[in-house]
């Protein structure tokens, strides 16, 4: 019996000692879905992975495009590939996302006579580009009897000020991410706001000085949706390069087309929460 005990005691001394030495050595198990110094990243196979997502998304296969990006950005997040997955899932994010509204987040409208899409985005509390865009419509005709996808998940957004990105979700999902200006000097207030107004091709008022649409002084943009806090709120611009940057009066900035395509879908009492 002894000598079985010490023949068990040395099995598992050799074993500790192995470990130990892997240890040492750095001799450990990769996280899955990580990559290390250690390990070749073969470029060529990454590529043709990201070339053949691509070219989903050029046919609008949405949802299989983007299950190949989010693998890519799973397995080389830390890789100039992750990033550019991320991107490309960001781009893609809003056709996906209305292409696998089902059940659990839409309802099903069928169009009566005397209908338009106002009347009918009204009626759900969203906007008329949301019901277009859920419905693959490119113009605001409609006709009786005809079957619409309502969404149901409601819009909001959140601002990162640390990293001047702002996520647009559809309830607690993430749908697309867009790059912003906020205030330099820290001049863009944090908290919980609503959109109040939306204006197309605003007009500028700033002490005293008034700019029309299109005048070189009014550095609004193409759009303004308003907080409910005076003189707050996100607009286009005439400084694209300044994007990114913490560069405005207190007031965040989007590249005119990302405020264009947000004014579609973002409408009045729409939640926005700032965070530093």
């Amino acid at each position: 019996m002894v000598l079985w005990l010490r023949r068990i005691l040395w099995v598992v001394l050799v074993v500790v000692a192995i470990l130990v030495v892997c240890w040492l050595r750095g001799d450990k198990s990769q996280a899955p879905g990580t990559v290390t110094a250690n390990v070749p990243v073969d470029k060529s196979l990454i590529q043709a992975r990201m070339d053949q997502a691509d070219e989903l998304a050029s046919q609008e296969k949405w949802l299989e495009a983007r299950a190949i990006y989010s693998e890519v950005l799973e397995r080389y997040s830390h890789t100039e590939f992750g990033t550019q997955a991320e991107e490309k899932m960001s781009a893609i994010g809003l056709p996906a996302y209305f292409e696998e509204l089902d059940d659990t987040n839409s309802v099903g409208y069928t169009v009566e006579p005397g209908d338009h899409l106002t009347k009918i985005a009204k009626q759900f509390g969203i906007t008329a580009g949301t019901v277009m865009l859920a419905n693959g419509l490119t113009t605001d005709r409609i006709r009786p009897g005809m079957e619409l996808k309502v969404m149901t998940d409601p819009w909001n957004m959140l601002v990162d000020k640390s990293r001047n990105v702002l996520f647009l979700k559809a309830g607690e999902r993430v749908v697309k991410t867009y790059s912003v200006a906020s205030g330099k000097d820290n001049s863009t207030p944090a908290g919980d706001f609503k959109i109040i107004n939306r204006l197309t091709d605003p007009t500028w008022y700033y002490e005293g000085t008034v700019a029309g649409p299109g005048s070189p002084d009014n550095p609004l943009g193409t759009r303004w949706m308003g907080f409910d806090l005076e003189g707050y709120g996100l607009h286009g611009t005439t400084d694209p390069d300044a994007i990114g940057q913490y560069a405005t009066l207190g007031c965040l900035r989007m590249h005119d087309g990302d405020i264009e395509e947000l004014f579609e879908l973002v409408g009045v009492g729409t939640p926005i929460s700032i965070i530093e």
